[in-house]
């Protein structure tokens, strides 16, 4: 099993009481999302290396930033619904989820009039996981979230 965002283990308990744990990973083909360890200061090294990928977004438009199935009401084949707006933003497209490095959505990016991304597309696509995944671990860790909140409340604009 590979290490990554898309292993799943289920604790399964069997008619014989016998419990087991069952564990799902992708095909070895599939990209998933890997764990390393980089310094904060590596890490600026390299968003101040990568600056220029951003430049080519020229104009901001609406990104959901949650756009998965179950945040989509369909009926009748027409779209009624969208929920769980509390992440959108303006920004670039490719903020979206149906961009993730980590999973290749090609009728969402279709939706979007994109074939394949650029590598300076696929650089920006990038950035986004990080800063997503550094928002959902701010979010769901009760103390970074107070140090978090405090730093933005003391800010002053």
């Amino acid at each position: 099993m590979t290490e990554g965002y898309f292993n799943i283990a289920y604790e399964i308990h069997l008619s014989n009481e016998e419990q087991v744990i069952l564990k799902i990973a992708p095909l070895k083909e599939v990209r998933v999302m890997t764990y390393e360890k980089i310094s904060i200061d590596q890490m600026w090294l390299c968003l101040d290396r990568d600056k220029t990928v951003f430049e080519e977004v020229s104009e901001s438009k609406l990104v959901h930033w949650d756009c998965w199935d179950g945040n989509i009401f369909i009926h009748s084949g027409k779209v009624t619904g969208i929920i769980d707006w509390e992440r959108s933003i303006w920004g670039d497209p490719l903020m979206e989820v149906g961009f993730r490095t980590y999973a290749d959505n090609i009728c969402f990016q279709k939706g979007y009039g994109i074939r394949s991304l650029t590598e300076n597309q696929e650089r920006r696509a990038l950035w986004y996981d990080i800063y997503l995944m550094l928002l959902l671990h701010w979010s769901t860790n009760i103390e970074n979230m107070k140090r978090w909140t405090t730093i933005i409340t003391q800010h002053k604009c």
